[in-house]
């Protein structure tokens, strides 16, 4: 899709790694999200595999039970996150109706955060994503709670870091 952004986790060596081709991530956000393969064993020798649209699945939920407490999306996949060369950082994102049933509230665990290049990328794209849910869910937004497991300033990105304070 033209998008650039995880180039140097994508290289040729990188992926080699893994088994897999150049620019393969393998089981990352979009495939977690939109279509996470759950295998449902039906005997030992013929597993089922249903697909789950986190993302529907949510919006759904939200539509027909806002006061549910399973408004959550998951990006970490244990049978997977080994497998890939960047398992994925932002690891749950929780959704909340609140204030009588109008507003939505997102929550995101990132168990790894590049404080200085990632985090502000994060906070607009979750920021967008909320109120991308709202609109769909015919709510206000509400706020945006973003938690750090492992937050980090990367040397190479100390004199950039200080310039943008001084600004």
């Amino acid at each position: 899709n033209n998008v650039h952004i995880w180039d140097s986790w994508a290289t040729k060596e990188q992926c080699a790694k893994f088994g897999r081709k150049e620019g393969d991530l393998g089981t990352v956000y979009g495939k977690l999200w939109r279509r996470w393969e759950n295998v449902q064993a039906q005997g030992w020798d013929d597993p089922t595999i249903e697909h789950i649209d986190q993302i529907a699945r949510v919006i759904e939920r939200i539509k027909t039970n806002p006061n549910c407490r399973r408004l959550i999306v998951s990006g970490w996949d244990p049978a997977n996150c080994d497998k890939v060369s960047l398992p994925p950082c932002h690891t749950m994102m929780q959704f909340k109706v609140s204030h009588g049933g109008t507003r939505l509230n997102c929550q995101l665990y990132q168990r790894s955060a590049d404080i200085f290049l990632g985090v502000p990328f994060n906070i607009a794209s979750y920021a967008l994503l909320t109120h991308m849910v709202a609109q769909v869910c015919n709510l206000e937004v509400g706020d945006f709670v973003h938690t750090f497991g492992d937050a980090h300033l990367y040397l190479n990105h100390l004199e950039q870091t200080q310039e943008q304070l001084k600004r």
